[in-house]
């Protein structure tokens, strides 16, 4: 007995010793500091002189900074009398070719080639595929990108029947629990699915009359979903980060994913009195949501008589009601990351945005192109990470007064 003890501890020790954590550190020193007032900053992408473009979604404009952050060029603006319309969605900027960048208006579903020089070079239509579903670009999701065979890699979501029409009772709407990876040839038009990432919505019931009216509609969220996020990286790279057991896939030039280890994390696990303060505290919040959009509703609600019914049928409005997550809804672990969370630097590394708080900011995982947790990095507050460029992040940041701003840091300190 004693010696099998002997061989298990032998054993697991360098098992255990794998699976330390790299120590939290700060992030390097902040270099540079934009003056020009951003009302938002969702993506940056640095050219090969330092100079870096932004996406500016809220403003909706495009705007080119100089190396030192202290000029910017407007190169997309919200004018839409001028030649730099930007749109009326938001649209979504990523690099190119060279030191050119691609921005994508879904309104016009045209793409705009900007140059190094920060003019729009030319416009293309955003190619779809010869056939199936329109290409999408879900600006929510992930980073789109450009693989390594130059295809253009983005998610689309698997379509969901709708429940019947016209048949009374209780009907339920599973939403998918999955998208697909899919890279679009812009010269042929073929379009391959690649993988496939695991998602989460919320799940949707309804209820009919004997007219098929829509009576009530409950919507129930996924708390702690368990998901998958993915990006490409500079070099074409496309990289999946699983949620489930929490390890890094990459998509390698012959076309098969190469799946890495899991990675080592301080799993957190959740007791049933935790989870039912989860949910009290998430039906709570969602009261609150909905007694303030009832209120406002009612503000804009027609007298009677004119016209306020709803459709053809003169059936009312149907009524919204928030479901409450079941104990067994939420993972008995909470999961690693959230939605958006995978993010590829310009030095072949994966960041990951994980659940875990130092000194109540979240922790970056950086895990290697070997697959493997080299280092853990800790954002100043206020900050979230807009893009990066050789050896510095690119980082947006809101000041007292609510103005944002782009900065550009050292990922490590000389």
């Amino acid at each position: 007995m004693i010696k099998i003890l002997c061989i298990g501890v032998l054993v697991a020790l360098p098992t255990a010793r794998a699976q330390q954590l790299p120590p939290v550190r700060p992030l390097g020193p902040i270099e540079r500091v934009s003056t020009e007032p951003l009302r938002a900053a969702t993506t940056a992408v640095a050219l090969s002189d330092g100079r870096v473009y932004v996406n500016d979604v809220t403003a909706r404009r495009v705007l080119l900074f100089d190396s030192t952050l202290s000029r910017a060029q407007i190169v997309a603006d919200s004018t839409s009398v001028t030649a730099k319309a930007y749109g009326a969605r938001p649209g979504t900027l990523f690099a190119f070719r060279g030191d050119s960048v691609l921005f994508v208006d879904p309104a016009s579903q045209a793409m705009l080639v900007l140059g190094p020089l920060g003019k729009i070079d030319r416009v293309m239509a955003i190619p779809q595929p010869t056939s199936g579903a329109p290409f999408q670009f879900n600006v929510l999701a992930g980073s789109p990108g450009f693989d390594a065979r130059g295809r253009l890699v983005s998610e689309i979501s698997v379509t969901v029947p709708r429940a019947p029409q016209g048949d009374p009772g209780k009907q339920l709407m599973q939403p998918p629990d999955s998208a697909l990876l899919v890279a679009l040839d812009v010269v042929s038009r073929a379009i391959d699915t690649i993988g496939s990432i695991r998602t989460s919505f919320p799940r949707m019931s309804f209820v009919r009359d004997a007219n098929g009216d829509i009576t009530s509609i409950t919507g129930t969220p996924v708390l702690l979903p368990v998901i998958d996020s993915w990006a490409v990286g500079h070099d074409g790279t496309v990289v999946a980060v699983r949620g489930r057991d929490f390890h890094v896939d990459r998509l390698g030039a012959d076309g098969q994913w190469q799946s890495g280890s899991k990675l080592p994390f301080a799993w957190e696990h959740l007791s049933d009195d935790a989870k039912t303060a989860m949910i009290d505290s998430a039906v709570a919040a969602m009261k609150v949501r909905r007694d303030s959009m009832a209120a406002a509703q009612a503000q804009r609600r027609p007298t009677p008589g004119a016209g306020g019914a709803r459709g053809g049928s003169g059936a009312p409005a149907p009524a919204f009601i928030d479901g409450r997550p079941a104990l067994t809804d939420l993972p008995d672990y909470r999961p690693a990351f959230r939605f958006g969370a995978a993010r590829a630097d310009a030095d072949g590394n994966v960041w990951i945005k994980t659940t875990t708080l130092d000194h109540d900011q979240p922790v970056y995982d950086i895990v290697s192109a070997a697959g493997v947790l080299i280092d853990r990095v800790e954002l100043p507050p206020f900050r979230a990470i807009a893009g990066f460029g050789r050896g510095v992040v690119y980082l947006a940041v809101v000041d007292a007064e609510k103005v944002v701003h782009l900065e550009r840091a050292a990922i490590r300190r000389k």
